[in-house]
């Protein structure tokens, strides 16, 4: 592979990592605290 490659990748994971925690966030807003804590810890 080459570092360009890998780049990309990292800052694809790096990405999704950050849409997952703000789901999380959104949904905590949305619903309540309870709802958030469950997702979190699953």
């Amino acid at each position: 592979m080459r570092l360009w490659s890998l780049q990309a990748t990292f800052t694809d994971i790096e990405r999704d990592i950050e849409n997952v925690g703000n789901v999380v966030f959104s949904t905590e807003e949305k619903n309540g605290n309870e709802m958030a804590s469950s997702l979190a810890v699953a």
